[in-house]
């Protein structure tokens, strides 16, 4: 039954071309009977002659006619598979612009709902603190401080030690839930941006993996005030699938710079940098920079684009949104050497900008609550403002003193304005090493010293 089948299949397929290869067959026939009419006849008989002779131009204009008709069918199924290709390609590229707008949504709703959780991390932060503040008749009501100011002295160095180390407890867990937030948001992200990306160069029947990786600045540099010497950019995040292969698991364990890597270079100049089959030989001869010279054992393609705001027309780097591939000389010849364009960098660039978004609210919280914070002082509503002041006013004051220090020859004198510096210094240098990027450095720097 299914062989059948299967005939049925091939004749409804090929019955034009079944029939003329026939005709083709019989009227080859024909002509060898027509010549062989013309060579036994001979000059016997003239009339049967010219009929044989007839018959030999119609058979061999026939036999011309289909072989026109066999090279035509071919030529219209060559067609016809080029169509069906054309086709294919649409309905590939129509599936996968479903896959990725449903993706994009996924990305503005994950971004909604992580930051809304931020909010309720601030909420609730503060609200613990509150009722610290209370216990410790700091920040109040008239009437809980008059609560607080009726105890004895020995209550109050209780609470006062009690609140310390709750306010310190309350920080510690507020920080690292912070930072459980930065990882799960990118980590969804960097999962639907990679999705995305496979299914469009799979339109290209390519089916290549895809790692993607977020580069995250020291800190947020305007770009009119950018070093590319000087400013450092350290490696975030990386996509799941490529962090558990165990290859590439680097994250904030070196810096790099802008001008020694050309995709961050020219990332700055046009927003994105796109590249395809880049080799060993393009790094030797200067046409291709990268601080990680052996680049071409894990990708040879990919894009970069920049993380950034941009308020009152001023653009501010937060960091780059990067993608690669290892594609082999086969993918080479079979797909071109163009797998990722300007629609693999347009969506790089969208989810670019929600991560701008994203990180412009969250280093906002941390460099409001979790750069400065002293157990003794209570916990109120701020904004990083106040870090800002705080740490110009550190710094004047230093100048100042080391001012005073360059005029003072008196030895007991140039002595305590060596302490004044000392405790300013370390003032500065805790802000520093509360910083956002130095706390993720020190945490996995430590994570790995216990694994």
């Amino acid at each position: 039954m299914k062989g059948g089948s299967v005939v049925k299949i091939f004749i409804r397929k090929w019955y034009k071309t079944i029939g003329t290869t026939l005709s083709l067959i019989f009227n080859s026939f024909g002509l060898i009977l027509s010549i062989v009419g013309i060579i036994t006849n001979g000059n016997k008989d003239v009339s049967t002659t010219i009929v044989f002779f007839v018959l030999l131009a119609a058979e061999i204009f026939l036999i011309l006619s289909i072989i026109y008709s066999i090279f035509s069918v071919f030529n219209d199924k060559s067609k016809l598979i080029k169509v069906n290709e054309k086709i294919n390609e649409i309905e590939r590229l129509t599936n996968a612009n479903r896959i990725i707008f449903e993706n994009n949504k996924s990305i503005v709703t994950t971004f909604k709902d992580c930051t809304d959780t931020l909010s309720l991390r601030i909420k609730s932060y503060l609200g613990n603190n509150m009722r610290l503040n209370e216990l410790n008749g700091q920040l109040c009501s008239d009437e809980k401080k008059k609560e607080y100011e009726e105890l004895d002295d020995n209550a109050k160095n209780k609470i006062f030690d009690h609140v310390k180390i709750e306010r310190t407890k309350e920080f510690f867990t507020f920080r690292d839930t912070l930072i459980d937030d930065y990882n799960r948001f990118l980590g969804n992200i960097t999962i639907i941006l990679r999705r995305s990306l496979e299914e469009y160069i799979l339109t290209k029947n390519c089916s290549s993996n895809i790692s993607v990786t977020v580069k995250q600045l020291n800190e947020p540099t305007f770009y009119n005030q950018i070093d590319k010497k000087k400013v450092r950019v350290f490696t975030a995040f990386r996509d799941n699938r490529t962090y558990n292969s165990k290859k590439r698991m680097e994250t904030w364990q070196k810096s790099f710079s802008i001008d020694k890597n050309s995709d961050f270079a020219m990332s700055i100049e046009k927003e994105y940098y796109i590249f395809n089959f880049i080799e060993k030989q393009h790094l030797e001869q200067g046409l291709y920079q990268n601080e990680t010279v052996s680049f071409y054992e894990n990708y040879n393609s990919g894009v970069t684009c920049t993380i950034h705001s941009c308020v009152e027309g001023e653009r501010k780097l937060f960091g780059y949104l990067a993608c690669d591939s290892l594609f082999d000389l086969k993918v080479k010849k079979k797909y071109g050497r163009n797998i990722f364009d300007w629609n693999c960098a347009n969506l790089l660039m969208y989810t670019a900008h929600i991560i701008a978004m994203y990180l412009e609210k969250y280093l906002t919280i941390w460099d409001s609550y979790c750069v400065d914070f002293n157990p003794d002082e209570p916990i109120s509503m701020r904004t990083p403002e106040f870090l800002e002041k705080k740490e110009k006013d550190l710094h004047y004051r230093y100048d100042i003193l080391s001012q005073e220090l360059s005029q003072i020859e008196d030895t007991t004198e140039r002595e305590k304005i060596e302490i004044k510096k000392q405790k300013i210094e370390k003032e500065i240098d805790k802000l520093s090493a509360n910083s956002f990027c130095n706390v993720m450095i020190d945490k996995i720097n430590n994570s790995r010293y216990h694994n």
